[in-house]
């Protein structure tokens, strides 16, 4: 009786350390968002594409808010609708090869080989652009597991002299998109 007794309570607690270990993972888990200027905002979609801005190569990371949805145009483009943010950062990487891992640091010249050349965050309003904002420093750090990617991203963006900071954190996979800037 005592060894049943015994048998149960271990049964017992292994179950409720299953239960506590399970919760804790919940928690660990951050959320895909970004804050602009310290105001939340619901990451919606992550889309990749290839691109190229002036000399420089690599690809554009486009991050939109809920309220935001993409559809094909007339001449087989992607383009955005709705209400909400979009925010474009432009990694300039070699475009042969998928978005490597690393940190890409602003640098507007485009002298690095790896480098967040260029970056914009937009307000949608009616289904139209608004600028709200240009990327003037910061970082993009990338990492990738299987197919998922991991960005987060610290900024400071510049609008009509006021600087935004924007941060974000984004943990999935980053849809393909045919978009023409």
């Amino acid at each position: 009786m005592k060894k049943e007794s015994l048998f149960k309570s271990l049964i017992a607690l292994s179950m409720l350390c299953f239960v506590l270990a399970a919760c804790g993972d919940d928690e660990d888990k951050k959320a895909n968002e970004w804050l602009v200027a310290g105001v939340p905002v619901e990451v919606g979609d992550v889309y990749l594409t290839q691109g190229i801005e002036g000399n420089n190569e690599g690809y554009s990371l486009i991050v939109t808010s809920t309220g935001i949805s993409v559809f094909q145009t007339d001449d087989d483009t992607d383009d955005f609708k709705g209400d909400g943010h979009i925010f474009f950062l432009f990694l300039k990487n070699d475009i042969t090869t998928p978005l490597k891992e690393g940190t890409y640091t602003f640098n507007s010249d485009g002298e690095l080989p790896q480098s967040l050349f260029w970056g914009q965050l937009n307000t949608m309003v009616d289904d139209r652009y608004i600028n709200a904002g240009l990327v003037k420093a910061g970082t993009v750090d990338v990492s990738k597991s299987g197919t998922s990617y991991t960005i987060t991203y610290d900024l400071t963006l510049e609008l009509d002299e006021t600087e935004i900071a924007v941060t974000g954190y984004y943990s999935g996979n980053l849809k393909p998109a045919y978009f023409l800037f």
